[in-house]
Formats: C-alpha cells, sequence, structure tokens
C-alpha cells in the first residue's frame, strides 16, 4: 500500500483506496457493461487495430427447368469493419493548499471523473447500436409500436430483448401505455420502468431523445486490453497531486441482428422508388439513382466512374 508524504505530514490518500472508490461509483450509474458482452480476450495480445468481421447469407434457391443451372450461387459474405483499439484516460490534479481550503476537493474531483468515464463508455455503446441497419422510422411510442419492432428483430429467439429510451421520451411512453406499465419502487429506483411484451425497459439520457432501441447483450461487444486503471504521483516540491484513470478498450457492433432502432422521424426513403430492375437509362445515367445508406439513416445519390452492376432492391428513384 503505497502511503503520500510531503516533508511536514502523512496524507492517508493511497492508491488502493482511491480505485476502490472509483469502481464504486463506476457501478452506481446506469453501468451499459450490463446491456453488452464484455470479452477480455484482447488482454496481453499484441496490436491496436480490430477487424470485427460479421457475416451474412447471400444468394437463394432457385426453380429450374431440366439442364438449367443456378444463376446465382450461395455463400456466406462478410464486410470487415476496422476499429481502433484506444486509450481512454481522465486526469484529475489538485495542490495541498486546495484540499487544505476543502477537504471535499478530492472526492468531488474522482466524481466528476468517474461521470465522465460513464458518459464516455455511454456514448460508444449508444454510436454502436446505431449503426444497426435494421431501422423502424415514425416510432410513436406505443404499445402496437413496440410490438411491430420487436416482431423485426432477426430470428425466432426473443429472449433477453430489452428496450433503451430517453427519459423525455419515457414519459411518453409511460403516459401512453400508462395502464399496461408494471410500476415496482426498486425498479424506479433503478431506471427501470417496467416490461412492455415481456422486455424490461430502461432509461438513459445518452439515448439521443426521439431514438429507441431494443437490443439483446449480443449486439455490442467491448473488447478489453486493459480494464480501469487507476495510478497515483506525487510531486513533493510543489505540493501537485496527480490521479489518472484509464482503460484500453475497443466497443464494436458485433451483430447486427440483434438490435432494432426506432427512430420518431420519417423514413428517409420516402418520395423515393426502390427500383426491382433496371431503368432504360441505366448504362447512361447511373449517377442520376440512390442508395439508401441504412448505417447513416439517409439517401445517397450515386457517384460511380463506372455504370455499376444493378441489383434489385438496392437502387431508388426520386419520384
Amino acid at each position: 500500500m503505497a502511503t503520500m508524504y510531503d516533508a511536514l505530514n502523512i496524507y492517508p490518500l493511497d492508491t488502493e483506496v482511491i480505485q476502490k472508490k472509483l469502481e464504486n461509483q463506476l457501478t452506481t450509474a446506469l453501468d451499459m457493461n450490463n446491456f453488452i458482452t464484455v470479452d477480455y480476450s484482447l488482454e496481453g495480445q499484441d496490436g491496436n487495430v480490430m477487424k470485427v468481421l460479421t457475416y451474412k447469407g447471400t444468394g437463394n434457391v432457385e426453380d429450374l427447368a431440366m439442364g438449367a443451372k443456378n444463376s446465382d450461387t450461395i455463400g456466406a459474405g462478410f464486410e470487415p469493419v476496422e476499429y481502433r483499439v484506444v486509450r481512454t484516460q481522465g486526469t484529475v490534479k489538485f495542490y495541498d493548499q486546495q484540499r487544505d481550503a476543502d477537504d471535499a476537493v478530492v472526492d468531488k474531483s474522482l466524481e466528476h471523473l468517474t461521470e465522465a468515464m460513464i458518459n464516455d463508455n455511454t456514448a460508444k455503446v449508444v454510436a454502436e447500436w446505431a449503426k444497426g441497419t435494421n431501422k423502424r422510422y415514425g416510432f410513436d411510442f406505443s404499445y402496437a409500436a413496440i410490438v411491430r419492432a420487436r416482431a423485426a428483430m432477426k430470428g425466432e429467439n426473443k429472449e433477453g430483448i430489452f428496450m433503451m429510451v430517453n427519459s423525455e421520451d419515457a414519459a411518453d411512453l409511460m403516459i401512453t401505455l400508462a395502464s399496461q406499465l408494471q410500476y415496482v419502487e426498486a425498479y424506479i429506483r433503478s431506471d427501470y420502468i417496467g416490461s412492455i411484451a415481456g422486455m424490461p425497459v430502461y432509461i438513459s439520457d445518452g439515448i439521443p431523445k426521439g431514438t429507441a432501441f431494443l437490443a439483446t447483450r449480443e449486439a455490442v461487444t467491448a473488447f478489453y486490453k486493459r480494464q480501469i486503471t487507476v495510478e497515483t504521483a506525487r510531486d513533493i516540491e510543489n505540493q501537485e497531486n496527480t490521479i489518472v484513470a484509464h482503460t484500453i478498450k475497443v466497443i464494436a457492433l458485433t451483430n447486427n441482428d440483434k438490435v432494432v432502432v426506432l427512430s420518431a422521424g420519417a423514413d428517409p426513403r420516402t418520395g423515393y422508388t426502390v427500383l426491382n430492375e433496371a431503368p432504360v437509362d441505366w448504362a447512361t445515367d447511373y449517377n442520376d439513382y440512390y442508395t439508401y445508406d441504412a448505417v447513416a439513416g439517409e439517401m445517397v445519390k450515386n457517384s460511380f466512374d463506372a455504370a455499376p452492376t444493378f441489383v434489385a432492391g438496392v437502387f431508388y428513384s426520386k419520384d
């Protein structure tokens, strides 16, 4: 146990006590690690870039005449997404004179450091959920819309799904579903407002207003190279104290099928018509058409250097 000294006094402010305080405070708020998969396989491994491969089945079966061959093959394609391993760090500095003037300066600084670490983790998890391509627009926070959204999650197994909403939207949700929500005092204190269609509903102001998520823990994974580490240092000459907390990890969307993004906004595809066959001017005017970027949730005008291969259901014309 490392105790901090100066020339005249002993301050019982040691690394072990600080670390316990920080860890305990991190678990007092709505901890996003409870809603994602935590993976420690990166610990001790070299490298600072990680590729996440999300696989998707390609091709389909066809009815064929005698002697005919399939026009397409069946496979499992994937698109690698590259993530950079990052060091997330916060630093607290204070002088002995500040602590002498206000003995709460260390506690309050640590509280702010803790909140900043939590907020950063929350923002990164929410950003990965938002990358989900299964988006439902015009969401009105009604019971019917929630049930349909739950049904839209891929796969027959609907176990482990939760809903995450902003506090303002949660208020609208509670008003809309007043008789269906089951309130429990302990749940309210822990930001859990009840269950809807078998799904627990949680509140986080890290969720943007007008957006909600249905997800399971499999949707997002936090890959840790180093868990939260706290270190302290002291400059005895100018009586400056430094406390540094940092973690090294990657937070990534690892299962796109396990998240549904609900948006109160209008569908960006409104005013566009999906093309099921190549238009007559495709070979020359292919850049007059659009594609839908499901991750960004917006329509993108084609900007190819040459006519791309037409794929039914991928390109749109503007009405």
